[in-house]
C-alpha cells in the first residue's frame, strides 16, 4: 500500500506506519506520467478507457468527480466517469472495462471502496501463476488487474478495511490510499495487531509445510526400503497422506475463519472483514520484506484479535469529504479557483446536512474554507459586497450575494445562515414547517405546534400574508431584519440553534444567489428522483415564485426558477409531474397519461401475461414458466432502474457546470423537485406519528411503510434515510419531554405517598432525565418495494443532542440478523446501514435484530 497524505509543509508525509508515503500532488503527477507514457503506446480508440473514475451516488462523490475531471481535462488526460450504485455494479464495471483492458492504467475509486478488501478483490498475473501452482479454486481468485494498472482509493467512508492499509501482498504496491491522516495518526495499534495476526497465520502455514516436507522425506525413505513391485502401492499411500495433509490445512483455515468471524463479528461477501488468510503474496516476498518474528503467546494473540474486533465494532462514520481532498489537491498543484473551492464547500455541507459529521467538525473545516473564500474573493466588505458597488447593492435591498454584474460568480461567507429549508426559494412559513429542527422543537404536526409557529412569526412582526409569500416578494425591510429578529425571539420557543455558518454564491444575472445548502438540496433531489420517479412539482403559474416584478416575474428569470418557459402554463399554482424534458400538459390529460404511465411502471414486463396464465392454468410446467417469466421481468426491471439511476447521476453532474446557462437553469429547477421531496418526507413522517405507527422496541424504534401514494419514492435508500433523519430530529425533544413528564409525575406520586418533599424536580434532574430518555434512539425504517417483492431497510443511530453524531453500528447488526434468522437479504450498498430483505422474511429479520439489540 502506498499511503498518500495531505499536503503540508516540509517534512509532511514521511514514513508513517512503516509505509511509503507521498502527498496528493505526487500521486496526481504519477497519474499524469502513466497517462503520457500510455498515450504514446495506445491508440486513440482506447484512450478514453485509460483512466476510469468510479463514483458513488452521493453529493460529495459527484462534486469530487467534477473537480477531478476538471483537472484531468485541463491536463489533457483522457478519462471516463462511471457512476457506481453498489458492489454488484462495481464488479460488473470492473469485469467489462478493466479486466483484460491493457490500455487501462489508472482506476480511481471516488467515495467507495474503503470497506472492501482490495488486495483480495483484485489479483495480478504473478498471483495468478502462484495460485495455479497451489491449485486454488477459481472463485478464490480476485479480478485480474491489467499489468500496469494502479488503483487510487479516495473514500470518506470509515472504517478502513485494514487489508487496504496493512496487508503484505504483491498488489499493495499498486494500491494508493489517499488518507486524511487517520491511518497515519490513529491506526498504529490496529497496524501492530494486524501484522502480528498476519504473521501468525503465515507461521502456521509454514509449520504445516515443514511438517509436510518431513513426512514426505520419511515416506520416501520408507519407500526405498520396500520391494520395487510395491512401488505403485507406496505411491498411492504417499498421495493419500498428501491428501490428508491438504485436508488438515483446509480445516485449519476454516476453523480460523470461523473463529475470527465470531470474534470480530464483521463480514459478508460484500462487506469489509479481516480475512482469515492474508492477502495473496509469495512467501519469498514476505520473508524478504521482514524477518518473521517468533510466535506470540496465545494471550497476546487474543489481545490483538480484540483490538481488531473493537476497531470494526465501533461502527461506520465519515472522514473528510472527498471533494475537499480534491480541493487540497488543486491547492497543492497551484490551481485553486472558485469552482474547485465551491465544490469542496458543497461536499462539506452535504455531510453536515445529512448528520454525517458533528457541528464542531463542520465549524472547524468551514472556518478554514472561509479563509480560502476571502483569499479568492477579495475587496469585499463585511456584507460580502465590493466597495465600489456598495451603493448599488444597498439600492437593491442590501441583501448579501446579489450579483453586481453579469459575470459576478463570487462566493460569499455567511456568518449566519438560517436553518430553514430552502427559505430563499419558498415562503417563510413553508421553509420553517419543513425544517426538521423546527419540527422537533415545536412539534409542528400538532395543532399546538402550528399555533406556536404562527405565534412566533407574529411576535417578529410578520403578518401571515408576508410569511406565505415567496422570500423574494416579502418586503425589503423584513428581509433585511429577518435574521436579527429570529435570533432575538427564537430562544423563547426553544430554537437556540437557528443559524450556522455557511456560504453563498452568485450566478450573475442568470439566477438569484444560491446558498450551499440550497444547491446540496437540489443535487440530492436530482440524484434521488431526476429520472424513474413519478412525483408532482409546482407548475408555472401565478405562484409568486419569480425573481422579477409582477405576478410570475420576468420570463427569463421565472423560466430558470421552474425549469421551463411560461408557454402552456396554467394559473393559480397548478401541479405537474416532474419531467426534465420540460413541457406541461393540460391537467386532466396529464393526469390520465401519468396514470397510464404509472400503471405501466408498476407492472413489470410480462406481469400481465403472468397473471392471465395463473388464472387459466395450473401445474408444474406452468409454474416453471411463471418463475422464468418473473426472473426475466425482474432482470428487465433491474436494468431499467439502473439506467434511470445513471441518468439521474449525470443530471446532477451536469448541473454543477456553472459556466453553462442550461446547467444553472437545471440547478434552479431542481429546487422545485427538492420541495416536493420535502413535502413527501414530512407528510409521511407526520402520518407515521399521527397513526402511532412507530413501535418502540428494546434497542430501537421501528416503522414499516407498506402502502401510500409515495411508497415507490421511499424505496430509494437515500430518501428513506432522510425520512429517518427527520423522525430522529422530530422525536428527540418530544420523547425527552414525555419521559421527563412521566418521571416528574412518578416522583410527585411517590413524594405525596411518603408525605415529604414538594415533588418538584430541579433543572439538573430534568436535564439528566432528558438525556437518559434520548440515550438510545436509533431508528429502523422499512419500505416495501412492490415491484421486487422485498423491503428496503435502513438503520440510523440517533444522537442525544442536535448537531451531535454517533457511529452507525447497524451494518454489523444487519449482517448478524440476516445470518441468524436465515432471511434472504441483499447487502449491496456502500452504506452498510442499508439492506434489502425479502418480504416474507422481514418479520424474522426484525425479531433477530431486536434480540441482538
Amino acid at each position: 500500500m502506498v499511503l498518500i497524505t495531505r499536503p503540508r509543509g516540509a517534512g509532511a508525509g514521511g514514513g508513517g506506519l512503516g509505509k511509503p508515503a507521498l502527498d496528493y500532488g505526487s500521486a496526481y503527477e504519477e497519474i499524469l506520467r502513466s497517462s503520457r507514457s500510455a498515450s504514446s503506446i495506445a491508440g486513440t480508440s482506447s484512450a478514453s478507457s485509460a483512466v476510469l473514475l468510479l463514483v458513488d451516488g452521493s453529493v460529495d462523490g459527484v462534486c469530487a468527480a467534477r473537480a477531478l475531471a476538471t483537472l484531468f481535462r485541463e491536463d489533457e488526460v483522457a478519462h471516463r466517469v462511471v457512476p457506481i450504485d453498489g458492489y454488484a455494479s462495481l464488479e460488473q464495471v470492473v469485469r467489462e472495462d478493466v479486466v483484460g483492458n491493457l490500455a487501462c492504467h489508472t482506476l480511481v475509486l471516488l467515495n467507495l471502496g474503503s470497506l472492501l478488501s482490495l488486495p483480495n478483490y483484485f489479483s495480478t498475473d504473478e498471483e495468478r501463476e502462484e495460485e495455479e501452482e497451489e491449485e486454488e479454486e477459481e472463485e478464490e481468485r480476485g479480478l485480474r488487474l491489467p499489468p500496469h494498472c494502479k488503483v487510487h482509493l479516495v473514500d470518506s467512508h470509515r472504517p478502513y478495511n485494514l487489508d487496504n492499509v496493512f496487508a503484505t501482498s504483491a498488489l499493495m504496491s499498486r494500491i494508493y490510499v489517499w488518507d486524511d491522516d487517520e491511518a497515519l495518526e490513529r491506526l498504529r495499534r490496529e497496524g501492530e495487531a494486524y501484522e502480528a495476526l498476519e504473521f501468525e497465520l503465515d507461521s502456521e502455514d509454514d509449520e504445516d509445510d515443514d511438517s509436510a516436507s518431513e513426512q514426505e522425506e520419511s515416506d520416501e525413505e520408507d519407500a526405498e526400503l520396500l520391494p520395487s513391485e510395491d512401488e505403485d502401492i507406496d505411491a498411492s499411500s504417499v498421495a493419500a497422506s498428501t491428501s490428508r495433509r491438504k485436508r488438515r490445512k483446509i480445516a485449519l483455515s476454516s476453523d480460523e475463519e470461523e473463529e475470527e468471524e465470531e470474534e470480530e463479528q464483521y463480514g459478508s461477501d460484500k462487506e469489509p472483514r479481516k480475512s482469515s488468510k492474508a492477502p495473496r503474496s509469495s512467501r519469498k516476498e514476505r520473508s524478504s520484506k521482514r524477518s518473521k518474528p517468533s510466535r506470540p503467546a496465545p494471550a497476546a494473540m487474543a489481545k490483538h484479535r480484540a483490538v481488531l474486533s473493537r476497531y470494526y465494532a465501533r461502527g461506520t462514520g465519515y472522514g473528510l469529504p472527498v471533494s475537499l481532498i480534491m480541493w487540497m489537491l488543486a491547492e497543492r498543484l497551484g490551481r485553486s479557483d472558485n469552482e474547485g473551492l465551491w465544490l469542496a464547500i458543497l461536499g462539506l455541507t452535504s455531510q453536515y446536512l445529512t448528520s454525517s459529521i458533528d457541528v464542531e467538525h463542520y465549524e472547524r473545516v468551514a472556518a478554514l474554507l472561509a479563509s480560502d473564500v476571502r483569499a479568492l474573493n477579495p475587496s469585499t466588505t463585511a456584507d460580502g459586497v465590493s466597495d465600489e458597488s456598495a451603493v448599488r447593492q444597498k439600492a437593491s435591498g442590501g441583501l448579501a450575494g446579489r450579483a453586481v454584474d453579469a459575470d459576478d460568480g463570487r462566493i460569499r461567507v455567511l456568518d449566519k445562515e438560517l436553518r430553514f429549508t430552502l427559505y430563499r426559494h419558498w415562503s417563510l412559513e413553508n421553509a420553517m414547517y419543513h425544517s426538521s429542527y423546527v419540527a422537533g422543537k415545536l412539534s409542528i404536526w400538532r395543532e399546538r405546534g402550528l399555533a406556536q409557529l404562527r405565534g412566533f412569526m407574529a411576535k417578529m412582526g410578520f403578518s401571515l400574508a408576508q410569511c406565505r409569500q415567496t422570500f423574494d416578494h416579502m418586503d425589503l425591510d423584513l428581509r433585511r431584519t429577518l435574521v436579527d429578529k429570529i435570533e432575538s425571539i427564537a430562544p423563547e420557543y426553544g430554537l437556540t440553534e437557528c443559524v450556522y455558518a455557511s456560504f453563498l454564491r452568485s450566478y450573475g444575472y442568470q439566477s438569484s444567489p444560491l446558498s450551499a445548502a440550497d444547491i446540496v438540496e437540489g443535487l440530492d433531489a436530482l440524484l434521488c428522483a431526476a429520472h424513474g420517479v413519478r412525483i408532482e412539482v409546482d407548475a408555472p403559474g401565478l405562484t409568486f415564485a419569480g425573481m422579477g416584478v409582477g405576478a410570475g416575474g420576468q420570463q427569463g428569470a421565472y423560466a430558470a426558477a421552474v425549469g421551463q418557459g411560461a408557454i402552456g402554463s396554467e394559473l393559480f399554482g397548478n401541479k405537474r409531474f416532474w419531467n426534465l424534458s420540460g413541457g406541461v400538459a393540460p391537467r386532466i390529460e396529464g393526469r390520465i397519461e401519468a396514470d397510464k404511465a404509472q400503471d405501466k411502471e408498476n407492472r413489470a414486463p410480462g406481469e400481465g401475461q403472468t397473471n392471465a396464465l395463473q388464472k387459466e392454468q395450473a401445474g408444474g410446467a406452468v409454474a416453471e414458466a411463471l418463475q422464468e417469466a418473473e426472473a426475466v421481468a425482474a432482470q428487465h426491471s433491474s436494468r431499467n432502474a439502473q439506467a434511470d439511476w445513471t441518468r439521474s447521476f449525470f443530471a446532477a453532474y451536469n448541473a454543477l457546470d456553472s459556466k453553462k446557462p442550461a446547467s444553472v437553469a437545471l440547478l434552479r429547477s431542481s429546487l422545485s423537485l427538492s420541495k416536493s421531496l420535502h413535502r413527501s418526507i414530512i407528510s409521511q413522517g407526520v402520518a407515521l406519528i399521527d397513526k402511532q405507527a412507530i413501535k418502540t422496541l428494546r434497542g430501537f424504534r421501528l416503522a414499516v411503510l407498506g402502502d401510500g401514494p409515495d411508497l415507490p419514492l421511499f424505496t430509494h435508500p437515500n430518501v428513506l434515510s432522510r425520512l429517518a433523519l427527520w423522525l430522529v430530529d422530530a422525536l428527540r425533544d418530544l420523547v425527552a419531554k414525555q419521559e421527563a413528564s412521566r418521571r416528574e409525575a412518578k416522583r410527585r406520586r411517590k413524594g405525596s405517598a411518603v408525605g415529604g418533599g414538594d415533588g418538584e424536580m430541579t433543572e439538573e434532574m430534568m436535564e439528566a432525565s432528558s438525556k437518559s430518555a434520548t440515550q438510545g434512539l436509533p431508528f429502523v425504517l422499512a419500505a416495501l418495494d412492490e415491484r421486487r417483492d422485498r423491503f428496503v431497510v435502513v438503520g440510523l443511530t440517533g444522537s442525544t443532542e442536535f448537531g451531535d453524531t454517533r457511529r452507525n453500528r447497524f451494518g454489523l447488526a444487519f449482517q448478524e440478523a440476516a445470518s441468524q434468522s436465515g432471511a434472504r437479504t441483499r447487502h449491496d450498498q456502500f452504506d452498510t446501514s442499508a439492506i434489502e430483505v425479502r418480504k416474507d422474511d422481514l418479520t424474522a429479520f426484525i425479531e433477530r435484530l431486536h434480540v441482538r439489540a
